[in-house]
């Protein structure tokens, strides 16, 4: 997280992520969803290849975004605990209202993905949450 790409931001983002998607596959007439995963933590880069150089991230940040993305539910966004923490500390640093953006638990067992893979909690360091609601006027004052 830098000043920049906040906590809010990001989950910002990945709502407006959701949405673009719904409205690209709408004008389309497809049916095409998305699911966004969102975590924070340390994680280290670095080029791999040889004769095909890229940039790769590598650590458990990594694998807890993606169980996060892969057991969300179409088009919501879930976070980790330490995600949902950032952003309220944000929200409460800048001033706002508590209720700015809202969060729902998970209550499942566990973490299930679409293939019905199977991922426990510890996984991503705890508990994870959809983002349930959020004030456009909240959006609109944070551009």
């Amino acid at each position: 997280m830098t000043t920049k790409n906040s906590a809010i931001s990001v989950v910002l983002f990945g709502l407006d992520m959701v949405k673009a998607t719904n409205e690209w596959a709408k004008s389309l007439g497809e049916e095409v969803g998305c699911r966004v995963g969102v975590a924070t933590g340390e994680c280290k880069g670095g080029i791999v290849g040889q004769k095909m150089k890229r940039y790769h991230l590598f650590g458990s940040l990594t694998t807890q975004v993606e169980v996060l993305e892969s057991t969300s539910v179409e088009g919501r966004v879930q976070v980790s605990t330490s995600v949902k923490s950032a952003v309220e500390s944000e929200i409460n640093l800048d001033g706002w209202s508590s209720d700015i953006i809202k969060f729902e638990e998970r209550k499942e067992p566990q973490l299930t993905t679409s293939k019905g893979d199977i991922h426990h909690y510890e996984e991503v360091d705890g508990p994870t949450f959809f983002v349930r609601s959020y004030s456009r006027h909240f959006v609109t004052a944070k551009k």
